[in-house]
């Protein structure tokens, strides 16, 4: 981290020492799997050596009634730094996909999916956030690949 932040002609005003360890999981099926991560780590966050233990993890379940139509749905939390309450994120998300076409060429899909995050205003991995906010929201892809 430099001295003017994003500024990289500046001085260094000290280095993030950092570190990510990671456990993962996968259990698959003909139809459906179970897919997840925990991760934990521990990073410095100022010149004066300070360190933050951050700890995260995801699950993932997806089910394909075929080969053209399939639901999912995912669960995400992260706490960038346990020794401050107020900074985690969370989100739920629930979703449809479906192959309309697909040939030898060429595929077309088209996915939906409604998302829950909740989190804090201003919370960082320094900052203990303020007030407690939901962002939900419906997103459609249509993706054609050739």
């Amino acid at each position: 981290n430099y001295t003017t932040k994003q500024d990289f002609s500046t001085a260094l005003l000290y280095k993030n020492d950092f570190y990510r360890g990671a456990l993962l999981g996968r259990f698959i099926r003909e139809n459906w799997r179970v897919v997840g991560a925990y991760l934990m780590g521990e990073e410095t966050i100022n010149a004066t050596g300070a360190t933050a233990d951050n700890r995260g993890f995801y699950v993932l379940a997806d089910y394909n009634f075929n080969d053209r139509h399939g639901v999912f749905v995912r669960y995400d939390y992260l706490d960038p730094n346990t020794g401050i309450d107020r900074n985690e994120t969370s989100m739920f998300l629930v979703g449809y996909n479906t192959l309309f076409f697909q040939s030898e060429n060429a595929a077309v899909r088209f996915g939906i999916e409604y998302t829950n995050k909740v989190s804090y205003l201003g919370g960082n991995i320094t900052t203990a956030g303020t007030t407690k906010f939901a962002d939900n929201r419906i997103t459609a892809q249509l993706t054609w690949a050739f």
